[in-house]
């Protein structure tokens, strides 16, 4: 948790980030805000339990741009998200939700940043 965390407040810092802890169960919990915030509020908290992070550029995506993926600065999640050991198809399925962008366009995009150069 806390290396993601990390590499995302050195990527996208400005992004918003929802950091859920033992979703769906009795002691759930969820901090939310900027991802640079979030990662210095719980460096000092031991890992607990299972993590689920939702993240997001800032301004609320009001307009769906014609290259969402592109618009939205993701190349640096993705690299990010696959030098943490996320799967490519969980990458592309996350992705695959935003607006403009397609399943198979998400899956070649992750699988082309996945390639080593």
């Amino acid at each position: 948790m806390h290396a993601l965390l990390a590499d995302l407040a050195v990527v996208c810092p400005e992004w918003l980030v929802c950091v859920g802890r033992e979703v769906t169960k009795i002691f759930e919990e969820f901090r939310r805000g900027r991802v640079d915030d979030i990662a210095q509020k719980l460096a000092a908290i031991e890992p607990r339990g299972e993590y689920t992070f939702v993240v997001a550029p800032p301004g609320g995506g009001e307009t769906a741009p014609a290259d969402a993926f592109a618009a939205a600065g993701w190349e640096p999640v993705v690299r990010a998200l696959l030098a943490n050991g996320v799967t490519t198809k969980t990458i592309a399925h996350a992705l695959a939700q935003l607006p403009g962008v397609t399943r198979q366009e998400a899956y070649a995009r992750v699988l082309a940043l996945a390639e080593p150069r």
